[in-house]
């Protein structure tokens, strides 16, 4: 999750709290993020269930919430890196409330389910009663490959379902589709994570491992590959999906999240998506849909289609991302969210 600014706003029922903006955006672009209850109270883990609440709904009022509730949202804690917060299995994402969401530790020594937290701090293994157990053992792996991502969304949006039924997969057709990694520059990363040896062991192997899965895939490039993936549009992944899977499937999706993959579409299912913050994993979750609703879009014209060569896209990504007035992590859009789910759907800060 993003720190928070020194100067928070004064604690109260209307209270709000600021984010950082990206540096190359702090002149033209400076506006807080007023997500309702910051500053009430003290706790960063509240402030994290309030992020996470938001982002349910966020992504509820801009469509994405039309799948039932097989869809879910997660988040590591800032104070607890080896637990997670996600919406309770059953409630619909424009239902969340940053009470309502579960705790989940994944640690070592804890079943593939991970353990439910209560409320009083007791923990037992979790079961499908409140907690999603098909997203835990996935967002684990991915938690434990990529120790800066603080947010992790699946969903199922119709179109990039669709787009990960064909055999071509997603195609350069929109400014959307190669979905650029921000620079470093201009990206709010999450503060390092002091792992005990024990735990940096257990996450290598499980890199490694799950590398053994990934290497040939045309869209992942494992280990040392990964700096080139900077110059790249190829932050997309994909990945089979049979309806089924064990513990091949989650490390193989979380060893193409480690080579620097920024989402993961699954043939005939849906998306993966993650970031450093929940604006950065939210950013990505909507330019993939943009993308694939503009080429089913093009593509049911009948008509040939105007396909970038790949210099042309090369030469597209390096000015996208070198951009000294816009970054790719939400950052400029994140505020303006908030003050529409503050509009429409308020009510998640309980």
């Amino acid at each position: 999750m993003l720190p928070l600014l020194a100067a928070a706003a004064a604690a109260g029922a209307n209270s709000s709290c600021s984010l950082p903006i990206s540096t190359n955006q702090v002149v033209k672009n400076a506006r807080p993020v007023e997500i309702s209850g910051w500053g009430v109270a003290e706790s960063s883990e509240w402030q994290d269930r309030l992020e996470l609440a938001a982002l349910a709904r966020i992504m509820y009022i801009y469509g994405f919430g039309s799948d039932l509730a097989a869809q879910c949202v997660m988040a590591r804690l800032r104070d607890e890196p080896d637990t997670m917060l996600m919406n309770e299995w059953g409630l619909f994402f424009e239902e969340a409330t940053a009470s309502s969401l579960v705790k989940v530790r994944f640690g070592d020594g804890t079943p593939p389910e991970g353990l439910l937290v209560a409320a009083d701090g007791s923990v037992a293994p979790s079961k499908p009663d409140v907690v999603n157990i098909g997203c835990v053992p996935v967002g684990r792996a991915i938690f434990e490959a990529r120790p800066d991502v603080f947010s992790i969304i699946h969903a199922h949006p119709h179109a990039v379902m669709a787009v990960a039924s064909t055999e071509a997969g997603l195609l350069p057709l929109s400014q959307a589709s190669p979905t650029p990694r921000p620079p470093s520059s201009s990206t709010a990363r999450a503060p390092s994570l002091r792992q005990t040896p024990s735990r940096d062991l257990h996450t290598n192997a499980r890199t490694a491992r799950a590398a053994q899965h990934t290497s040939a895939l045309p869209c992942c490039r494992p280990g040392p590959e990964r700096e080139k993936e900077k110059a790249s549009p190829r932050t997309i992944g994909r990945y089979k999906y049979d309806f089924s899977y064990g513990s091949d499937f989650e490390d193989a999706i979380a060893a193409q999240f480690a080579a620097g993959k920024r989402a993961i579409m699954l043939d005939h299912h849906g998306l993966y998506a993650v970031g450093t913050s929940a604006r950065d994993a939210w950013f990505v979750t909507f330019h993939l849909h943009q993308a694939c609703e503009v080429q089913l879009r093009a593509q049911s014209t009948g008509q040939a289609l105007v396909m970038p060569s790949q210099e042309e896209l090369q030469r597209q990504y390096a000015d996208m991302i070198s951009s000294p007035d816009y970054a790719y992590d939400g950052s400029r859009e994140w505020a303006g969210c908030v003050r529409k789910l503050n509009r429409e759907l308020p009510g998640y800060d309980v």
